[in-house]
Order: C-alpha cells, then structure tokens, then sequence
C-alpha cells in the first residue's frame, strides 16, 4: 500500500515541489484549487473533470517514497472510467495541460499546466495497463506553496489580490504595497491583477473585452510594471482607458512615471 489509512487525520507535513518549493497538499488546500478550475470559463469542462480527478489524487506526502509526494500517479483508464470518456479524450486533454495549447490551437492558461514524469517511457502514451505516468500540477505552487521559493529576495511577501476579475496569493518583492515587481505570478496572475487595477480606476468591461484583453495581453511581451503604470500611473493624461491598449503598449515613459508623477509629457512606443 501506498500509505497507512490511520495517518489521514494528521495534518500532511510540507513537501518539495519539482522546483525545490515547499508546499502543502491538505484537503482544503485542495478544495482551494478545485474552486478556482471550478471559476475558470476558458477550461473545458472535460479538462476541469480531469484536473479535478488529479488534485484529489495527487499524493499528500504520504507513504514510504517521498518521490511520490506532490505527484499524482492515477491510470489513464481510471481517469477515462471516472470522467465518463474515453481513454483518446484522456490522452488528448492531459497532451494539452502538458503543452499548453489544444489540437485546435486553443491555448492553456500557464497556470493549469501539468508536468508528466514517464519514467522512462519512450512513447507519450505509455504502452500497457500497468505503466503509470506521475503527474504534477504548477498550481500546488499558487494553492499549497507554504514559504517563498529560494532565491526570492529577503523582503519578498506573500500577498492576497482579490477583485472583480478573480483572488489568488502571489509573492511580491516591492516594498510591501505595491506590486512592481511580480516574481511567483504565472502571466495568468499578473492579468487577473491588472484587470482587477482596471476595475478600480475606470469601472467594469463585458466578457467579451476581458477575453479580447487576456487573449492579447498572453501573446503580448509587455511588462507588467509598465502595464500596472498604464493604467493607474497617470488617469488624466492617459491616451486611452482601453484595457487591451492598456495590457499591450506602452502609453508613459515608465522611468518617469514611477520617479514623478507630476512629469507633464509622456511617451507612447
């Protein structure tokens, strides 16, 4: 067996990610990041049904292996039975969390990726109803990470941002109130942020925007620092309060509107 049943009413010790982070994988931290693929629009519902199956049976850091803690190691026929589909679907939608885009070029939020550990397998789809592929959700870092990541400057903070558009936790190593810096947040995070600081200053867009702003913001290599400017740098000389322009181009000289705000003239790229 792969743990002692007698030890789930103990609260599961931290265990490292992939990445060297330590986490958390709880019952409620797993309710937490059920909600949120619950909450998103953009996924399939067969893509949520499957990552739901794997968050409930991703390895809470129980067991006498410790490389099984973290990872979720469930067949693909188990998870085609308890989905109601096929094992193709199975393999199709599982191709796409590993890769970030659909078939039919559809792409994955970063935050919904899974990494697949083969081990050894030669071929994507395994071979043989006893070969198992472990599976590892990025979120456990948004949904379970108990401490910074090493690395992280020693002034970096956890922080909650929540809004109109969304709510997750996200690690900041700005001064503790601002969030120029965006060290820990997927692009998906740092748009939900955005969107949120939008919200604020200019007031609520339809679903349609929001998706055109997503789409356009997650393709676009702008900074967020420059972006978070955009918006709430300077409202009365913005050249647009257009949330895609906004996410998407440069509208101030970012030196000079972060050093002084007061500065009259501006410079659009």
């Amino acid at each position: 067996m792969l743990h002692d049943d007698s030890k789930h009413n103990s609260k599961p010790t931290p265990i490292e990610s992939p990445d060297g982070i330590r986490i958390q994988v709880s019952t409620a931290n797993k309710m937490k990041f059920r909600n949120a693929v619950h909450a998103d629009r953009e996924l399939p519902e067969l893509m949520k049904s499957i990552l739901y199956f794997l968050i409930d049976k991703t390895n809470e850091g129980y067991g006498e292996d410790p490389r099984r803690f973290g990872w979720a190691y469930p067949l693909a026929e188990t998870i085609a039975e308890h989905c109601g589909c096929s094992e193709r679907a199975v393999w199709d939608n599982l191709g796409a969390l590993e890769d970030g885009v659909t078939r039919s070029g559809v792409t994955i939020p970063q935050r919904w990726r899974v990494r697949v550990n083969r081990h050894g397998q030669k071929k994507r789809k395994g071979g043989g109803r006893n070969k198992r592929s472990w599976y590892f959700l990025d979120a456990w870092h948004e949904f379970g990470a108990v401490d910074k990541p090493a690395g992280y400057k020693r002034n970096g903070k956890l922080h909650h941002a929540s809004g109109a558009y969304g709510s997750f936790s996200f690690l900041d190593e700005a001064d503790g109130g601002s969030m120029s810096t965006t060290d820990g947040m997927s692009r998906r995070q740092q748009f939900l942020s955005l969107a949120n600081l939008h919200h604020e200053h200019f007031g609520p867009v339809d679903q349609t925007v929001l998706d055109q702003a997503w789409m356009a913001f997650a393709e676009s290599e702008i900074d967020f620092t420059i972006a978070a400017v955009n918006i709430s740098g300077d409202e009365e000389r913005a050249w647009s309060t257009s949330l895609v322009e906004c996410l998407t181009r440069r509208l101030f000289d970012i030196e000079e509107a972060l050093e002084d705000p007061e500065q009259e003239d501006h410079v659009s790229s």
